[in-house]
């Protein structure tokens, strides 16, 4: 980045004497920690800090966990819709930004896990620093092992939280039965949006984000569904697979079918053409396939995933 200590150099300046360390990332998230690689350009290399949200602190190191404070809202919508005082499972729970209000404003018993030793630690320190150690039970498992444990829990979970957007998606065959919140990335486009898009002079039909997730819901927990509906060209570890679009809403009118209670919420938007979005749906609500239809079966050369 062109200037970048100038402009480190100018933010250390201008923004008053409580920072301190001025960062840029100089990469997308590559590794299975979500860790940023960044590049200090301003100020003292002192990575730790505190970050105050909806009444509470959390400690964490920038350069070992993940953090967004842009997703501050989405963290109170998704705590103020669990019920109170439930049993609540945060599969990739990082430093706790689910985990810690679910118990301290909703007095939910909370099995938070994260993959990330470093994530863990600042867990189980958030905890204690906000008076809910006693329920924030912390974990430091794979996704799919954490889940497998949650189904021999007594009492079992009742609200599952999945906030790893690239790979979410593919463990919702291992959530027992509860609540759901998965978050994750769709390059559909959004609700209020045409499903056409000019490019080049010409219309191009595209996906809506809605359709795109609920297909690649249906993709994990309906196998069937990907030799039923070829053409739409779904990966049963439900990323993103290019397929007509008009393919890809048949799939999803099935998927609604048969979990009534899906709803796909509109995060924000990550990236030009890149959307974030939570799928929420109770999994024990779930209706028989319908049987066997045949539908129009276009070949497609391949796929490409997210």
């Amino acid at each position: 980045m062109p200037y970048k200590y100038f402009l480190g150099a100018v933010l250390l300046d201008k923004t008053g004497t409580g920072v301190t360390t001025v960062l840029t990332k100089t990469d997308n998230i590559s590794d299975i920690f979500r860790v940023y690689p960044q590049e200090l350009i301003g100020g003292r290399d002192v990575t730790l800090t505190e970050h105050r949200e909806a009444g509470l602190r959390f400690r964490l190191d920038v350069r070992s966990v993940y953090w967004n404070s842009r997703l501050s809202h989405e963290h109170a919508r998704i705590v103020s819709r669990i019920p109170k005082g439930a049993v609540v499972a945060d599969v990739f729970a990082g430093i706790g930004p689910f985990a810690v209000p679910a118990a301290r404003h909703r007095g939910c018993t909370v099995h938070a896990n994260d993959l990330n030793p470093e994530s863990y630690r600042f867990l189980v320190e958030n905890a204690k620093l906000n008076g809910v150690d006693s329920l924030v039970l912390a974990h430091n498992l794979d996704g799919r092992e954490f889940l497998e444990a949650c189904g021999r829990m007594e009492p079992p979970p009742s609200v599952y939280i999945m906030n790893l957007p690239a790979i979410s998606l593919a463990f919702l065959d291992a959530v027992p039965t509860g609540s759901v919140y998965a978050h994750c990335f769709t390059r559909g486009h959004k609700s209020h949006i045409s499903a056409s898009s000019e490019v080049g002079g010409g219309s191009v039909s595209t996906v809506s984000a809605q359709d795109d997730v609920c297909a690649r819901v249906g993709a994990v927990l309906f196998p069937d569904l990907i030799s039923l509906y070829p053409s739409a060209g779904m990966l049963p570890d439900g990323s993103l697979a290019e397929g007509p679009a008009s393919e890809v809403a048949r799939v999803a009118a099935e998927v609604r079918r048969r979990i009534p209670s899906i709803h796909v919420h509109e995060v924000r938007d990550v990236a030009p053409g890149k959307l974030m979005v939570c799928v929420q749906y109770i999994r024990e609500n779930v209706v028989a396939p319908a049987a066997p239809q045949s539908p129009p079966r276009k070949r497609t050369q391949g796929s490409s995933g997210e």
